[in-house]
């Protein structure tokens, strides 16, 4: 009996050192949190969503994946994550951020060429020809999606003039 116990204490400890284990045990506290939260709030449906609907849904998703990892981590497998790539997030992040502020001033054509030329800064790879028609299949794709797809109003050059 004393030897299973020190046998799960060591395997405990063993597990408490995975990063997987900690990430998923993380991923589950926040996952926990946000839909504690999320089912405080009014739900609505799919059809129209109440402010609690993603947060729920989206904290169930969360937990669920942190249980995933944890009971991953406490096995010692691998969860499948070699590398944090921060450098892509950062700059898919900050052209977004630069759409997102452009899009009013400069128009929607515009700030889709500014999104994807932000995005590709941390890597110029690829020739001019390849980048341009990137271009311009997003902002084909993104004035369909956004103008004649949702309505939304927004104008597609800069109002600079008018």
């Amino acid at each position: 009996m004393a030897r299973t116990a020190s046998s799960f204490a060591q395997q405990l400890r063993a597990s408490l050192r995975q990063r997987d284990f900690l990430a998923g045990l993380l991923f589950l506290f926040l996952g926990a949190v946000t839909t504690l939260e999320g089912a405080g709030l009014h739900q609505g449906s799919a059809e129209r969503m109440g402010p609690g609907y993603l947060p729920l849904r989206i904290g169930l998703l969360l937990a669920a994946i942190g249980l995933v990892i944890a009971i991953k981590g406490a096995r010692g497998e691998r969860a499948g994550v070699e590398r944090f790539a921060g450098l892509p997030i950062l700059a898919a992040t900050a052209a977004l951020t630069v759409f997102g502020f452009a899009i009013e001033d400069l128009g929607l054509i515009p700030a889709s060429a500014l999104l994807v030329l932000a995005a590709r800064a941390i890597s110029w790879r690829g020739r001019a020809v390849e980048l341009t028609a990137l271009v311009v299949v997003l902002a084909a794709i993104v004035v369909v999606v956004f103008r004649y797809g949702l309505g939304v109003p927004v104008p597609l050059w800069p109002t600079w003039g008018a």
